[in-house]
């Protein structure tokens, strides 16, 4: 299966999982599923920023790749796994914070 078929599907399922862990298990007991503000952030955060902001990363990577071959120095790869995650974290956080200041 490739990366571009996996990755809605994954998107698709933790949404999915989400929903119903917030309905059995309600921050707010009161809300409903379909709020005010619901349609904005699936279209927004799900398919904007998820799926099309990471379809745009990796072309973006990818071309880089092409141009300069980095991924041959293993400049991340090699880390350990716990390194990788405290980067991804950062960095995830770091664009994410553009992402809502824009």
């Amino acid at each position: 299966m490739t990366l571009a078929l996996l990755s809605p599907l994954i998107i698709v399922g933790s949404a999915l999982l989400l929903i119903l862990l917030e309905r059995l298990f309600p921050y707010e007991p009161r809300q409903r599923l379909i709020r005010e503000g619901f349609f904005t952030d699936l279209l927004a955060y799900g398919l904007l920023q998820s799926y099309g902001l990471g379809l745009l990363i990796t072309a973006f990577i990818g071309l880089l790749d092409q141009r300069t071959g980095w991924s041959r120095l293993r400049l991340v790869g090699d880390w350990p796994v716990g390194a990788q995650l405290a980067f991804f974290f950062v960095t995830h956080d770091f664009y994410i914070y553009w992402f809502h200041r824009l």
